[in-house]
């Protein structure tokens, strides 16, 4: 009469001990069995502009990105593999996607990985994510979000970013400087044009970068500036003139 039983327990137990499993995914090193990444990478091209597939490979991979013993390697793999379809995918991101790497942004262990996944991530909903996060950050964890902005050109991230010019931090202020030329608004080369740091040589090479964003008769009066400016070197000065030809 107890065999039934003891089958049963044992049975039980098995199943628990399979739903505790974490997927192969999850602990993934970078110098161990890849498959389950081959394997995923294979899913993702497969569902091409699917968004129901696409939106449920996203659900998957977030999932597994919460867990507490998903490795390091994993949840880089994963960030990388979100921002692929994010990019793939003609569907806004998942609002579970974005509050988890929205928050994910902010720390300092996470936020790199957060901006793999959000970088390639098209839609003004994302660029909200970077432009809070701005405020909310310090140190190297600020200069990786100040590089995204610059990298999507986030627009409505110009007023903190002038801001930033004059941050004690030069690495910060260089930064903000940089990316105030890659977003190149008509306000972002004032504030070039009139800030006092940092460096001037920094200030002209911004400059020079927003050229080639603004319109022509903003970027020939830039040019003619950049030339005319006897504080900043030849190089410089001649990169300007030739940028005008």
């Amino acid at each position: 009469m107890l065999r039934p039983i003891c089958l049963s327990v044992l049975l039980l137990g098995t199943a628990l001990r399979a739903a505790e499993t974490p997927p192969a995914i999850a602990s993934l090193t970078y110098s161990g069995d890849q498959a389950a990444l081959v394997d995923l990478d294979r899913e993702i091209a497969a569902a091409g502009k699917d968004g129901a597939a696409l939106a449920a490979i996203e659900t998957r991979l977030v999932a597994i990105l919460r867990r507490t013993d998903t490795t390091f390697a994993a949840r880089q793999a994963l960030c990388q593999r979100l921002g692929a379809i994010f990019a793939q995918s003609d569907s806004p991101t998942g609002a579970a996607s974005a509050k988890l790497l929205g928050a994910m942004l902010l720390d300092a262990r996470d936020s790199d990985l957060a901006r793999l996944a959000l970088d390639p991530a098209p839609g003004a909903a994302i660029d909200v994510l970077f432009t809070t996060a701005l405020g909310k950050t310090s140190g190297r964890t600020r200069l990786g979000v100040i590089n995204s902005i610059a990298r999507r050109r986030i627009e409505t991230a110009v007023t903190a970013l002038i801001g930033l010019l004059a941050d004690k931090d030069a690495a910060t202020a260089t930064a903000a400087a940089r990316a105030l030329g890659e977003i190149a608004t008509p306000a972002a080369a004032a504030a070039l044009r009139s800030a006092k740091a940092p460096a001037p040589v920094i200030l002209g090479h911004a400059r020079l970068q927003a050229t080639h964003r603004l319109p022509v008769a903003d970027a020939q009066r830039l040019l003619r500036e950049l030339q005319d400016d006897t504080g900043l070197p030849a190089h410089l000065r001649a990169g300007a003139f030739r940028r005008s030809l």
